[in-house]
């Protein structure tokens, strides 16, 4: 079983994300984890993967190469804010770690970059998430309506926001951690028709309705967090752990390239 940390790229080719890729790599052994790059569907055959990467994979029996997976839209139905925004989303993520062999699975896009130390950052998420089943960051919209995705997020046919002026709680998935568990139940509900919206939109509603899902959170102080042409702002560190049945300081930034 076990945790595998996945790289999700379209191409990895240039040297940042390269690097980047292989940092992760050195830890793989020390921290008990494997590595997978998860690419487009046809990434390999049009050699997207750079050489040095297939050789680490080549050798390294902690790291993978393979294809995210193509979502089958009769079993599990498209819907509104889903493929929409393909890039913004982390169904195929979702359904691989779904159908794999592993316990938990952390989800990286690939202009990702702490700040500090992945040792550091792996270690804490260990210890002070534990078994949660999701640990991510968030931001809440004190005005749900606000955010953009927040009309199109509905579960079980009932709108995510409950109230016309309620809150609405923004799930950040640029790099976070999931359950086998956690991701079999997002797909149950997705092949039942029974979740619309936004993955960020619909990761604590589905929480809340969940028997026995429990929503905690912990201070964490940390630095800023510069989120591509979004700009900078700081935050203040409150991180999520959804578990069925506290948090890593999740402190990166998002470079330009």
């Amino acid at each position: 079983h076990g945790t595998a940390v996945v790289f999700k790229t379209v191409k990895l080719l240039d040297p940042c994300r390269v690097n980047r890729f292989l940092a992760l790599v050195e830890l793989a052994e020390t921290l008990q984890f494997d590595v997978w790059v998860l690419t487009e569907s046809d990434a390999l055959t049009n050699s997207t993967v750079d050489e040095s990467v297939r050789t680490v994979a080549a050798s390294n029996p902690r790291v993978f190469i393979g294809f995210s997976p193509t979502m089958n839209l009769t079993r599990y139905p498209s819907f509104q804010a889903s493929e929409n925004y393909v890039k913004m989303q982390k169904w195929s993520f979702v359904l691989w770690l779904a159908e794999s062999r592993y316990s938990f699975g952390w989800c990286m896009e690939d202009d990702i970059e702490l700040t500090g130390s992945w040792s550091i950052f792996f270690r804490s998420a260990q210890k002070d998430g534990g078994d949660a089943d999701l640990v991510a960051t968030f931001h809440q919209w004190p005005r749900g309506r606000d955010w953009i995705f927040t009309l199109a997020c509905s579960l079980k046919e009932v709108p995510c926001l409950q109230t016309p002026m309620g809150a609405m709680t923004q799930t950040k998935l640029a790099i976070f951690r999931m359950s086998g568990q956690y991701a079999a139940e997002w797909m149950r509900l997705r092949e039942k028709g029974l979740v619309t919206g936004m993955d960020e939109a619909i990761a604590k509603p589905i929480c809340d309705a969940l028997p026995g899902c429990v929503t905690s959170e912990m201070f964490w102080p940390g630095g800023v967090y510069q989120m591509g042409h979004n700009g900078v702002f700081s935050t203040d560190k409150l991180s999520l752990a959804y578990t069925l049945t506290s948090v890593a300081s999740l402190e990166f930034v998002r470079p330009y390239h």
